[in-house]
């Protein structure tokens, strides 16, 4: 949500159609996601552009804001043989990928590098550095960026999109909320809940998903080292248990930290949908508000939220017979970086 208004707003720099609202929710749940950007949606051609802007939006936060939350990190994802044939799709979109080799392989006598050999229990993977995403202060960092721009924020519930009839255009970016408000049920709950250790100067993350069903990972964070995961329809009440299965997987995914106090279970629901819903709903096109719909990203909110964003600009500019170029956009990030740094 956050990402979407602040590239509408930086769009629509000071222009006074807007009213510079954004309605808030009870709550939000994306503060404690894990947050890597690695994705897991079959390719599309749509996806590979908005993935790539993506890169590109979070690759200038870590050069002009650090505080943001937004770091590169090398590691390895471990995955099936099949799937280790070929490199990701998304290889333009990360950085330095390679496969890895078993500790048998005469490369891996060769190599410089450790995280290109395979553990002995597992059989494929990839090495490459991707950007590692704190929710925790890139939604603050985010939140500041649209304050800078004049945007205020309104918490109240809201039944029915129609509740909004006051605002010409409505971006509806409430996850599970569009099964009420946008009358969608093919959105389903899907929990994650992560453990997270106290820990610091972990310089490298681990994924597996090499087991169907199952994923594990251990990502660092500034002060901490975040474990998981979990893909179930209910959030686990018996935490003890849950944690001591998290910390077990992190002790087979990354010894190293396995021993260090536990800080809490963070978790929370996924709003997932067979595909996203980015679009303006036709039905809304003769009355007010009108709505372009940005939800159902499940667990790739925060891999897709930046080209999400700029897919809404380029639909609310069709809704006021606008065309969005690229020598716009340029001149609104440059606007952006203009914003003070945050003392987060």
């Amino acid at each position: 949500m956050f990402s979407s208004s602040a590239e509408t707003y930086s769009s629509y720099w000071n222009e006074s159609l807007w009213s510079n609202t954004i309605v808030l929710g009870s709550s939000l749940v994306s503060d404690v996601a894990a947050a890597s950007f690695i994705p897991h949606s079959a390719p599309t051609p749509k996806l590979r552009e908005m993935l790539k802007y993506s890169s590109d939006f979070y690759g200038d936060l870590c050069r002009r804001s650090p505080e943001a939350g937004v770091v590169l990190k090398k590691g390895r994802e471990f995955v099936d043989p099949p799937r280790a044939k070929v490199l990701p799709w998304y290889s333009d979109c990360v950085f330095d990928v390679s496969p890895c080799v078993p500790a048998s392989d005469a490369l891996a006598s060769s190599t410089s590098d450790p995280l290109t050999v395979l553990p002995s229990d597992k059989q494929a993977g990839w090495r490459f550095t991707t950007f590692l995403i704190e929710p925790r202060f890139l939604i603050p960092w985010l939140r500041l960026q649209l304050e800078h721009f004049g945007v205020t924020f309104e918490k109240r519930k809201v039944t029915s999109l129609s509740d909004l009839s006051s605002f010409d255009i409505v971006v509806n970016c409430t996850g599970l909320g569009a099964r009420t408000l946008a009358n969608d049920v093919s959105v389903r709950p899907v929990s994650g809940q992560v453990l997270l250790l106290r820990f610091s100067g972990l310089n490298e993350w681990v994924r597996d998903t090499s087991t169907p069903g199952s994923i594990g990972y251990v990502y660092p964070q500034r002060n901490t080292v975040v474990v998981g995961g979990t893909k179930v329809g209910e959030v686990r009440n018996d935490v003890d248990i849950l944690s001591e299965e998290l910390k077990t997987k992190c002790s087979q995914l990354m010894p190293s930290v396995a021993a260090s106090p536990s800080v809490g279970i963070n978790g929370g629901y996924r709003p997932l949908r067979s595909t996203f819903r980015l679009e303006i709903d036709e039905s809304s096109l003769h009355q007010s508000p009108k709505v372009v719909h940005n939800y159902g990203h499940g667990g790739e909110g925060f891999c897709f939220s930046p080209g999400c964003a700029r897919e809404v600009v380029r639909l609310v500019d069709s809704l006021l017979g606008r065309q969005c170029g690229v020598d716009y956009e340029v001149q609104a990030l440059k606007r952006v970086s203009k914003i003070p740094r945050s003392k987060l």
